[in-house]
């Protein structure tokens, strides 16, 4: 699982490489190195959840497994979306004397600018466009080194967290044998006694038969 997010990382990076003019070779292979890497604990993360539940309760550790991987990818993607978004808006710098709908409407995104530039002059609509394509890249770079930071925790945290981890099947084996090795565990004290464990026996009937005869 670690190896899988330290993969997912290092295509995160490979992403960061893209630039507004370099082409789409950066971005294709970063995203198919961590697509890869995410799969990886994916996979292997069902493995302990099933694993550290009874066989009775495999379906409700299933579909919390299913619930949380749904709401995590749902998350990453806003989380990571949102920190793109707002570098695009602190990083675009649009050309003076914009009309305010104009400068507000390429704020707003990529698609945005490419709208509104349609409308303006040549010149104008030149520099719209590149000052939203390299805000783009910016954003888009500075979410993928976010978005590597969190996989690299990832794996550190499943190093840590995975590294005594037993199975449930282990746990009750261990349980097994345990239980199967208190009656022999018992029955050797008793050996060891003398006569056998009888004499405390034999010690206690004897007291139990005297209170009587002391009260009458």
């Amino acid at each position: 699982m670690a190896a899988g997010s330290l993969v997912a990382a290092l295509g995160m990076i490979v992403v960061a490489q893209a630039g507004s003019t370099g082409g789409p070779l950066p971005l294709l292979v970063g995203f198919a190195f961590a697509c890869v890497g995410i799969a990886v604990p994916s996979s292997l993360g069902m493995n302990p959840i099933m694993g550290a539940v009874p066989p009775e309760r495999a379906g409700s550790a299933s579909g919390l497994s299913e619930t949380s991987g749904e709401f995590g990818i749902a998350l990453g993607a806003a989380v990571i979306g949102s920190v793109a978004t707002a570098i695009y808006r602190a990083t675009i710098d649009l050309p003076t004397g914009l009309p305010a709908s104009t400068s507000g409407a390429a704020r707003e995104g990529l698609p945005g600018a490419a709208d509104v530039s349609a409308a303006l002059p040549g010149p104008v609509a030149d520099q719209v466009l590149g000052a939203a394509r390299d805000a783009f890249v910016s954003g888009i770079q500075v979410a993928s080194i976010f978005g590597a930071a969190v996989f690299a925790a990832m794996a550190a945290a499943s190093l840590l967290a995975f590294r005594q981890l037993r199975p449930y099947a282990a746990e009750a084996a261990v349980d097994a044998d345990r239980t199967a090795a208190e009656p022999a565990n018992e029955d050797r004290t008793e050996a060891e006694l003398p006569d056998g464990g009888r004499t405390d026996t034999a010690a206690s009937s004897s007291a139990g038969a005297a209170e009587p005869a002391l009260a009458r």
